[in-house]
């Protein structure tokens, strides 16, 4: 490695380039940011219903997580709004069987969904502002948010549909 002794201290020749590095690193990243705020993004104001998925699958609070389970491997999805009666409930998400069947220690078609999922789903109704959704499911780690239609389930917003959203706006 070649060096320079300057003011009695040794220092690398590399030592030099760094402001020109960062510089560099810095305006790439400017001009990225830039490409990506110029391509055409809608000013529009979103609602939550026109990027859910519709009439999505549930299950009763009385079913097995292994049922759950099951309907979940069927249909590709990652969560199930719990209904009684035709009454949303609550929601149950992969995540939440596989603790439950880790805590206690039981295999999943001994354990009902209603032991399971949270008393409280994050639920909006149509029309909710999308981004308005978004800020609440990122601050709270909401993995869904269930829709409603003066009361009654209609859809659901994912991670996964707010993935969807973001790589069809870049």
């Amino acid at each position: 490695m070649t060096v320079v002794q300057q003011n009695s201290t040794v220092f690398p020749v590399y030592a030099a380039l760094v402001p020109i590095v960062l510089f560099i690193g810095i305006e790439a990243h400017y001009n990225s940011c830039k490409k990506i705020l110029s391509k055409e993004i809608p000013m529009s104001n979103p609602v939550v219903d026109e990027h859910m998925t519709a009439l999505p699958h549930s299950i009763r609070p009385n079913q097995t997580l292994k049922a759950a389970k099951e309907m979940m491997l069927e249909h590709g999805v990652r969560h199930l709004p719990v209904q009684h009666g035709g009454e949303l409930v609550g929601v149950i998400s992969e995540r939440d069987i596989y603790f439950a069947t880790s805590v206690d220690q039981k295999p999943a078609e001994e354990i009902l969904v209603e032991s399971t999922y949270p008393d409280k789903p994050y639920a909006v109704e149509q029309g909710t502002p999308l981004k308005e959704v978004l800020e609440k499911m990122a601050s709270e780690a909401f993995g869904c948010a269930l829709v409603l239609d003066q009361g009654n389930l209609v859809g659901i917003f994912t991670t996964t549909d707010a993935c969807r959203v973001l790589a069809s706006k870049l």
